[in-house]
């Protein structure tokens, strides 16, 4: 079976839409990701506390910290799968990419080709 020049043509249309379609979502994992690690760093607050507070006497605050633990927990557990998602994303893109410039190449070497035969048959 030979691939024409112009199979390939309508190939890489597709093969290009596919990669930035998986960038698209690389992008939005990665967001995610950066999200996640700035609720993060949001629930850090001052250690610094003082103890004749009333809401420290009245026990607000030990509760504040466990919502704070419970939360983080739950954030780092997002956190974790997004961070799966975002490395699947990537070898996804690597991929996509790699298959395009296949593509590319194999079309630029066949269109290389068909140039040494067309002048070939023109110097004869």
């Amino acid at each position: 079976m030979t691939v024409s020049n112009a199979q390939f043509e309508r190939l890489l249309p597709v093969l290009d839409s596919v990669f930035r379609a998986k960038q698209a979502q690389l992008a939005k994992a990665t967001q995610k990701v950066s999200d996640l690690k700035n609720q993060l760093t949001l629930l850090d607050r001052p250690s610094v506390q003082n103890i004749d507070a009333p809401s420290v006497r009245a026990g607000a605050d030990v509760l504040w910290d466990r919502w704070v633990k419970d939360k983080r927990k739950l954030i780092t557990q997002e956190l974790a799968l997004a961070s799966r998602d975002r490395e699947e994303a990537r070898a996804e893109v690597a991929a996509a990419f790699a298959k395009l410039e296949v593509v590319r190449n194999l079309n630029k070497s066949l269109h290389d080709e068909q140039k040494k035969v067309k002048e070939r048959r023109a110097s004869w």
